[in-house]
């Protein structure tokens, strides 16, 4: 892990070193590099994920079975996140930091995939399961997608089978699946020998293909308006002086597992007999040196306070801000001065909860988990100096969004233009 942390380490100081250079010639900072290698999708927003899984294939049906096949790699078949009373359903934040859901969920995150591929979607209620339909031809045909079983179908034009084409014929599910899913041939609804092999535990969970055909009997409800998916979420690491993020390729309590290292589903771990290795952990570290000068430019904001060569004096209060990209599971903070009080925000300030701080220290994991930033403030008395703060936030990640970084030839490109220059560094296996 330290080899691989310290490779982009390096990719990044190199490009910080060539951003240096251009400037101090004249052109144009380098700011909002990305790092994109062949093994991942691009998680910066959900235009950047669908360009850089769609990008390849010339054809819109090409288009959709990838968009499948990276839904069904990021995720497992378990229950579905919640945070705040909401079920997560912005599809970067879902599949960056969780990774598990049930068919209803999966199917509106697909949804809102295919809308934003300028597509029309359907949301499909079977007898006792949930898919997903879309259309790239405006209503003219349309093409469902099962990523909770695993499974899509053709019909006799080898186009992917609608709802209502299976309905009608069945034999598009149980013998038109296409060889990458794994099937045995099946004869007839009667025949339990084919497997629908990308589903999570078929045996158990009687995931045969003549089973799987039962949930497409009519009547079926498809629905034309319900499609509540919500996007808008940014994946972007902003590291600031004094900031570090360690994404590691493993969950940090793999032995004995700890509520401060992932987000309860129903009050447990979701790794458990059935699902493993579903989570990752990170580590997000934010120090500031307020006997620095520069620290004013590390904080979010400050009032009444004075800066002083011991730090700053008060009374007055400091606020530090934490975006730490994935979902927050805990925190630990330490205070070094005199005279002090702190209180968190998880609500952008419009809400503060006191903590209870012992000589300096405090453990947060109610108060800031299951958000992706958040506000500390530090109140000081008339006498009160602070000359340290050191923040130590853990998030989850869905370990299958990381790539898998191996040893190999690195190129890197960038370009040079009056405006934000994309720069891509890109791992040959």
């Amino acid at each position: 892990m330290r080899w691989h942390c310290a490779l982009l380490i390096v990719v990044l100081v190199a490009s910080s070193m060539r951003a240096q250079e251009q400037t101090s010639a004249g052109a144009a900072p380098v700011y909002n590099i990305s790092l994109l290698t062949d093994s991942a999708p691009d998680f910066t927003d959900i235009q950047s994920y669908l360009r850089s899984i769609t990008s390849q294939f010339d054809t819109p049906q090409e288009k959709a079975i990838n968009i499948f096949r990276w839904s069904q790699r990021l995720r497992k078949q378990t229950s579905y996140p919640t945070e705040d009373g909401h079920e997560v359903l912005d599809p970067i934040f879902f599949f960056t930091s969780y990774g598990y859901t049930m068919c209803g969920i999966i199917s509106g995150i697909d949804n809102s995939l295919w809308l934003n591929m300028g597509w029309k979607a359907h949301y499909v209620q079977l007898g006792d399961h949930t898919v997903c339909e879309t259309s790239w031809d405006d209503g003219n045909t349309w093409h469902m997608f099962d990523n909770s079983t695993s499974i899509y179908c053709f019909n006799d034009r080898n186009e992917i089978a609608s709802v209502r084409e299976i309905e009608r014929n069945p034999l598009f599910y149980l013998q038109n699946v296409p060889p990458a899913l794994g099937t045995n041939p099946v004869k007839d609804i009667s025949d339990h020998n084919g497997w629908r092999w990308g589903a999570d535990h078929p045996v158990e969970n009687r995931r045969t293909l003549a089973n799987g055909v039962d949930s497409f009997k009519a009547p079926n409800e498809i629905l034309e308006d319900h499609l509540a998916t919500r996007w808008g979420r940014r994946y972007v690491i902003n590291l600031r002086p004094g900031e570090h993020y360690t994404r590691y390729f493993k969950n940090l309590d793999t032995d004995n597992p700890d509520p401060r290292y992932y987000r309860p589903l129903h009050g447990k771990d979701v790794e458990g007999k059935h699902n493993k290795n579903i989570r990752a952990s990170g580590v997000w570290q934010y120090q500031v040196d307020f006997k620095d000068p520069a620290a004013q430019q590390q904080i979010f904001s400050a009032s009444g306070v004075k800066w002083t060569p011991d730090g700053v004096r008060g009374p007055g209060s400091v606020v530090l801000k934490v975006s730490a990209a994935n979902v927050v599971t805990s925190a630990k903070i330490l205070l070094s001065g005199s005279g002090l009080k702190a209180s968190v925000s998880r609500m952008a300030g419009t809400r503060w909860d006191p903590i209870n701080l012992t000589n300096g220290n405090a453990q947060l994991v109610d108060e800031v988990a299951g958000v992706t930033q958040y506000l500390l403030k530090v109140e000081l008395d008339e006498s009160g100096v602070l000359s340290r703060a050191q923040i130590e936030t853990i998030t989850q990640i869905n370990r299958t969004s990381l790539p898998p970084f191996r040893v190999g030839r690195i190129r890197s490109s960038c370009a040079s233009a009056n405006k934000p220059i994309h720069c891509c560094s890109r791992l040959a296996f």
